[in-house]
């Protein structure tokens, strides 16, 4: 996977938008754990070519550092998101 990947804004209160500019149409799995690897968001997105952005919340969760992971048969993307 070596297509764009950006995570604004970050640090913040647990509302996060994802940017992707993808290369190739592909399925992509979107994953977020906290710092002990528990997963707090988990979901598939659609094929994507292009520019998606998606907005994800994560003010369930507690303050901390989250990693989130796009995954696809081309590989893996992995940023570090900071709720405060």
């Amino acid at each position: 996977y070596q297509d764009g990947l950006d995570v604004y804004p970050n640090p913040s209160t647990g509302r996060f938008t994802i940017d992707i500019d993808s290369w190739t149409a592909e399925q992509i799995d979107l994953t977020i754990v906290n710092i002990l690897g528990e997963e707090v968001y988990s979901t598939y997105l659609p094929p994507v070519h292009g520019i998606y952005k998606r907005s994800i919340d994560l003010g369930h969760c507690s303050r901390g550092i989250y990693f989130l992971s796009l995954s696809s048969e081309f590989g893996v993307q992995t940023r570090r998101m900071v709720i405060q």
